[in-house]
C-alpha cells in the first residue's frame, strides 16, 4: 500500500531525500491511474492517445510548408521562375492545415472530459463498492477510517482526472516542443500581440462554457442531487445498519448509476453543442492568423522584408516557449495530483475489520432454530474507545421467546442489537446460533433471517412503497406484501391519503421520482416516518395465517427486533404497534426495546440492563415483586399518570 504521509517542509538534506523518495513512490501510482482510465473506457482512451499524437505532430507539417513557401519565395526573389500561384497554394494548403488543427482541439476536449465523466463515474463507483462491502459498522464508528473515506470522495473524483489531463497534455506538449527546438528563430512581440487578440473570441467562448457547466453541476440538475443523496446513503453512518441488513447497498448503487447516466446524457449535448462553437471560434481566430500569415507572403514577395525568416523563426520561439512553460505548469500540477491520488488507492486497499466467510463457506442458517441464539460471556467497547458497554454479559433468547430490554440510555440495549446482526463482533466472548458461533455462518443469509427496526431509522426520499419494500428489497415489486407491512406498521391510513398512494415520493429532498412531479411529493411528521419505519420491518416479519398477502413460501426473519423505534407515536399507537408485533411474531425470537413499561410487560421475559451487566431479569410481575431496579423505573414512570 502506497504511505499517505508526506514528510513536513524542512531544509535537511535528509528530510528533502525523504520527500523525494515519497514523491517518487507516489509517481510510480502512475500506471495505475492509466489502467483506471483504460478499464473506465477503453475505446475513449485510444481516441484520446490518437488524437493527441496528431495534435502534437500537426505543427511539424505547418513547419514544414512554411519552410516550402519560405524557399519559393526565396527562389522568386533570386529572380528564378516562381509562379505566384504555387506560392499562394501552399499557402491556402498551410491554412487548411492549421484549421484542422485548431478542430482537433475542441474534438480531443471532447472526448477528454467524455472519458473523464466515465473515470469519475470508474472512482465513484469503486468508492461505493468499498464501502458497500465492508460487512460491519466497525469502519463507521472509526474516525481515521471516515477521514480517509472523506478524502477519498473529496479529492479522487476529480484528481485521477487531473492526472490524465495532465499526462495528455505532457505527451503532446513534449511532441510540439520537439518539432519547434529545431526551427527555433528570433522573437517578435507584434506578432504575439497579435495571437492574443485572436485568442479573444476563443477565450471568451471558454468563459461562458466553464459558467453554464458549473450552473448545471452546481445548481441546476436534481441528478447532481440524488446522486450526492444515493451516495451518501451508502457511505453515510446514519443508514449503514438497514444497509448492511436488507442488502440494499446493490440497489442504490443502480439508483446513483442511473442518476448518472441520465445527468451525463444532459451533460452529452451540451457538451457536443459547446465543442461545435469552440471549433467555430477557434477556425475564425486561425484564420485571422492565416490572413496575417499570408500578408507575411505577399511581404515576402516584394522583396520588402524576409519573411520567411521572420515568419518561421517567430514562430518557432513563441511556440517552443509556450510548450517549455506548459511542461513545467503540467509536470508540478500532475505531481501535485499523484499525491492525492494515493488517498484513493490507499482507501481501496482498507482491509475490513470483520472478517467474514467467503461465499459458500459459512454455514447455513438452520430453519428453523431449535436451541436460539445466545450472547455467552460477551464483552463490547467500540473501536477508539475504552469504556466496556458491556462486561460478561450472558443472554438468550429461545424460538419463540419474546425478551425486552430495560435499562437508560446508554446501557449497551442498543449494542445487544447491533451484535445479534453481526453489525460489530464481540471484543470477547461470542454470539451464538443454535450452539455455533455467529462468526462461522454465512453473513448474508444470517441477515435474511433477521428483521431490525433501529431507533435511528432511515428516512429514504422514495416512494412510499419503495421506502417499505426495500425492507425485503427482493419483493420490492409486490404490492399486496408491502400493503400487508404497511397495515402490521400503521401506515395504511397515513398513505391513503397521499396523493399517489403507495407510489408518492416521500420527502421533498429529491422532488421528482420517474413521471412523478414535484407538487405530488409529500413530506412527514416523525411519527408518520416512523410508521413508514415499522412497515419496513414488517416486511420480514412472519404473515397472518390464513389470507396472508405474503409470497408463497416465505416464511420471514426468524429473529425480530423492535429497537425503540415509536419514540414519536403517541402511547396509544404504540401499544398497537406492539401487540401487532407480539400477535405477528409467536414462534419467533423476537427482542424488544422501549421506555415505556406498558409495552415492555407484554415480553414473556423482561431483562434490566444497567453499566454493560444484567442487573435483573423475569416476568414483569417478578420484578415488580423484587423490588429492585425495575420496580423504581416502572412505580416512577407509572407515577406521571396518576
Amino acid at each position: 500500500m502506497i504511505s499517505a504521509n508526506v514528510p513536513p517542509p524542512s531544509g535537511g538534506v535528509r528530510d528533502r531525500l525523504g520527500r523525494a523518495r515519497v514523491g517518487l513512490r507516489r509517481m510510480a501510482a502512475l500506471p495505475r491511474v492509466f489502467r483506471l482510465v483504460w478499464d473506465a473506457h477503453p475505446t475513449l482512451s485510444v481516441a484520446l492517445a490518437l488524437l493527441n499524437l496528431a495534435q502534437g505532430l500537426v505543427p511539424v507539417g505547418q513547419v514544414w510548408l512554411t519552410k516550402l513557401v519560405i524557399d519559393s519565395a526565396g527562389a522568386a526573389a533570386a529572380g528564378r521562375d516562381v509562379a505566384p500561384v504555387d506560392l499562394l497554394w501552399l499557402a491556402a494548403l498551410g491554412a487548411v492545415v492549421a484549421i484542422a488543427a485548431t478542430c482537433l482541439d475542441p474534438t480531443s476536449a471532447y472526448v477528454q472530459v467524455q472519458l473523464g465523466d466515465h473515470l469519475k463515474k470508474e472512482i465513484q463507483t469503486r468508492i461505493l463498492v468499498k464501502a458497500n462491502s465492508l460487512p460491519g459498522l466497525s469502519h463507521f464508528e472509526d474516525p481515521d477510517f471516515y477521514d480517509r473515506l472523506e478524502r477519498a470522495r473529496n479529492e479522487s473524483g476529480f484528481r485521477p482526472a487531473s492526472v490524465m489531463r495532465g499526462a495528455v497534455q505532457i505527451f503532446r506538449s513534449v511532441v510540439h516542443l520537439g518539432s519547434m527546438l529545431a526551427v527555433l528563430a528570433a522573437f517578435q512581440p507584434a506578432l504575439v500581440a497579435v495571437a492574443v487578440l485572436l485568442a479573444v473570441p476563443t477565450l471568451a467562448q471558454q468563459l461562458k462554457s466553464q459558467v453554464q457547466f458549473w450552473e448545471i453541476t452546481n445548481t441546476a440538475v436534481p441528478e447532481v442531487r440524488r446522486m450526492r443523496y444515493f451516495a451518501e446513503l451508502i457511505t453515510g453512518k446514519d443508514s449503514a445498519a438497514e444497509l448492511r441488513l436488507y442488502d440494499l447497498g446493490r440497489f442504490f448503487l443502480d439508483r446513483f448509476e442511473r442518476e448518472f447516466d441520465a445527468f451525463h446524457s444532459r451533460m452529452r449535448v451540451l457538451r457536443r453543442r459547446q465543442a461545435g462553437w469552440e471549433a467555430l471560434t477557434d477556425a475564425l481566430a486561425e484564420l485571422g492568423a492565416s490572413a496575417v500569415y499570408a500578408w507575411l507572403v505577399l511581404q515576402a514577395l516584394a522583396r520588402r522584408i524576409s519573411v520567411g525568416d521572420l515568419a518561421l523563426y517567430a514562430q518557432a520561439v513563441w511556440q517552443a516557449n509556450a510548450q517549455i512553460a506548459g511542461i513545467v505548469r503540467d509536470l508540478g500540477t500532475m505531481y501535485a495530483d499523484v499525491l492525492f491520488v494515493g488517498e484513493f488507492f490507499d482507501f481501496l486497499e482498507a482491509p475490513s475489520a470483520m472478517a467474514v466467510p467467503h461465499p459458500g463457506e459459512g454455514r447455513a442458517t438452520p430453519r428453523p432454530l431449535r436451541a436460539g441464539i445466545e450472547l455467552r460471556n460477551v464483552t463490547f467497547r467500540y473501536p477508539g474507545s475504552k469504556r466496556e458497554v458491556l462486561q460478561d454479559l450472558n443472554l438468550t433468547v429461545a424460538p419463540g421467546e419474546s425478551v425486552a430490554l430495560v435499562g437508560d440510555n446508554g446501557a449497551g440495549k442498543t449494542t445487544v442489537v447491533k451484535l445479534l446482526t453481526r453489525l460489530f463482533d464481540p471484543t470477547s466472548g461470542q454470539v451464538l446460533i443454535d450452539g455455533v458461533d455467529l462468526r462461522e455462518h454465512d453473513l448474508e443469509d444470517w441477515r435474511r433471517q433477521s428483521g431490525a427496526i433501529f431507533q435511528d431509522y432511515a428516512r429514504y426520499h422514495l416512494t412510499a412503497r419503495e421506502n417499505i419494500g426495500v425492507g425485503d428489497v427482493a419483493r420490492l415489486g409486490d404490492l399486496p406484501a408491502v400493503a400487508a407491512a404497511a397495515s402490521r406498521g400503521g401506515a395504511t391510513a397515513l398513505i391513503e391519503k397521499l396523493p399517489n398512494g403507495y407510489e408518492t415520493v416521500l420527502g421533498l429532498w429529491l422532488f421528482t421520482a420517474e413521471n412523478v412531479k414535484v407538487e405530488e411529493g409529500a413530506d412527514l411528521s416523525g411519527g408518520e416516518w416512523q410508521k413508514v419505519a415499522l412497515s419496513r420491518g414488517f416486511m420480514r416479519a412472519p404473515g397472518d395465517p390464513p389470507g396472508d398477502a405474503r409470497a408463497e413460501g416465505h416464511v420471514g426473519a426468524q429473529l425480530l427486533i423492535l429497537d425503540e423505534p415509536t419514540a414519536s407515536l403517541d402511547t396509544q399507537s404504540e401499544y398497537d404497534v406492539y401487540r401487532r408485533f407480539r400477535k405477528l411474531t409467536r414462534g419467533k425470537a423476537t427482542l424488544l426495546i422501549s421506555h415505556r413499561f406498558s409495552t415492555v410487560r407484554m415480553a414473556d421475559r423482561i431483562v434490566v440492563i444497567e453499566d454493560g451487566l444484567i442487573k435483573e431479569q423475569g416476568s414483569h410481575e417478578e420484578l415488580v415483586r423484587l423490588g429492585g431496579t425495575y420496580a423504581d423505573l416502572y412505580e416512577k414512570q407509572a407515577s406521571r399518570y396518576r
